[in-house]
This record gives C-alpha cells, sequence and structure tokens, in this order.
C-alpha cells in the first residue's frame, strides 16, 4: 500500500509540474496573442499613413505636372497594343490622370525617344466634353492622336489610338471591355517596325 502511495504521490507532483508548465505556456501564449494584435493595429496604421502619404504624393505630383484643376477620378481601361496583339491592360478606375514616360511615371515605357514624363491622360469635362483627354508634357518627339501629333489638351474618344514619340506601341482607352475593336469598326492600324 505504501508503494501504491509513493506511486501516487509521484503522479501528483509529475501532474502538478505539468499543471505548471501548461500555465507557462498559456502566459507565453497570450504575450504572442497580445504582440501579434499590437503588430497587427500597427500594420494598420501603417496602411492609413501609406494612403494618406500616396495622396500627398499625388497632389505633389499634379501641381509639379501643372494639371488643370477640372480633372475627377475616371474609369477605364488602357490598352498596351503592338502589332495587332494587346500586351497589356491597365484598369484607370479611381484615377484623375495617369503619366506615360521614360521615368517616374505611372507607366514607363523604355524607349529612346520618349521623353521622362512624355504625356499625361487626364479625366474629366473639358470644353463640353467628359472622358480621358491627352495633354503633351513638352516632349521633345511629340505625341500622336490617330496620327497628327498634339500640342494642346486633345479628347481621346473611342476607337482612337494614342503613340508616344517614335515606339511603335499603342495606347487605347476603352470605356467597355467589351466593345468592338477598333480594326472591327473599320479603322485603319498603322503597323511600323521599330
Amino acid at each position: 500500500m505504501e508503494s501504491l502511495i509513493c506511486e501516487l504521490e509521484a503522479l501528483k507532483e509529475r501532474l502538478e509540474g505539468q499543471r505548471v508548465a501548461l500555465f507557462a505556456r498559456r502566459e507565453e501564449t497570450d504575450k504572442t496573442e497580445s504582440a501579434l494584435a499590437d503588430v497587427e493595429s500597427a500594420i494598420r496604421d501603417l496602411r492609413r499613413e501609406m494612403s494618406k502619404l500616396r495622396v500627398a504624393r499625388e497632389k505633389v505630383r499634379a501641381a509639379q505636372l501643372e494639371l488643370p484643376t477640372w480633372i475627377v477620378p475616371g474609369f477605364g481601361i488602357l490598352e498596351i497594343w503592338k502589332e495587332g496583339e494587346i500586351l497589356k491592360k491597365i484598369e484607370l478606375k479611381g484615377k484623375e490622370f495617369f503619366v506615360l514616360g521614360r521615368k517616374d511615371s505611372d507607366l514607363v515605357l523604355d524607349h529612346a525617344s520618349v521623353s521622362r514624363h512624355h504625356v499625361v491622360l487626364l479625366h474629366g469635362t473639358y470644353e463640353d466634353r467628359t472622358g480621358w483627354f491627352a495633354k503633351d508634357l513638352g516632349s521633345a518627339h511629340g505625341t500622336f492622336l490617330d496620327g497628327e501629333r498634339i500640342t494642346e489638351i486633345r479628347s481621346i474618344p473611342e476607337p482612337s489610338i494614342l503613340r508616344v514619340a517614335k515606339s511603335t506601341r499603342e495606347y487605347r482607352i476603352r470605356m467597355d471591355d467589351h466593345l468592338p475593336l477598333p480594326s472591327q469598326q473599320g479603322f485603319v492600324e498603322q503597323n511600323e517596325k521599330t
């Protein structure tokens, strides 16, 4: 009987040791969960601050580019074409303006004839028209809308083709991704090699 009591005492001590260990682990888990909650809160705060920073940067960019005051958030899709094929589609939803250029632009164009800030696409109402407009930013090699060099703000009606400098890529803004392609509307495309 004494041996049974000794075994029970030993079992009781082991169980007490396990209980203490579990309690310590629970405290560690609580600390970890608390630290995780703090990290998640810090991430949320950082995201809010980053959003504010993005808005501030956009305001600074707009001022640097001397953009008009009539721009408002727009919608649509900017399609990038080369040799009759779509290379990429960019969602323009919520954008007031979109800069194409060789550096520090929303869409960086890797072509020697493209200026740093070459052309800006603007959304708003201008001269009784609402939609997207193009404004050349004083580029050396020009911006072309349907083959004509633009020197002032120009409306970009569908299915217009915008070209930048000597690049053979074509840029089209589509308000509806399901509209027929320009070639299906009798529009003559120019395909030239770079």
